[in-house]
């Protein structure tokens, strides 16, 4: 199953492999502009962060997907 899994769909791009960045500044902001620098498609972030607990999400996921242009799966 892995190997289908893995097979490129047709018309579809090569899956891209992750990849980690260190960013400086506000976090929101920063994953903001380095989305719209880089053109991605699509940004996946925790729903809670290791702070202070918010009800529901972290505040940095939840001003992504308030302020950011790109689609935000919060996971």
């Amino acid at each position: 199953m892995r190997s289908r899994a893995s097979t490129n769909l047709p018309g579809r791009s090569p899956p891209l492999p992750p990849r980690s960045v260190l960013l400086e500044g506000d976090p929101a902001r920063a994953l903001m502009r380095f989305a719209a620098s880089e053109d991605y498609e699509v940004v996946a972030v925790g729903h809670r962060g290791r702070g202070a607990s918010k009800s529901l999400l972290g505040s940095v996921a939840s001003q992504l997907a308030k302020e950011t242009e790109v689609p935000v799966l919060i996971v």
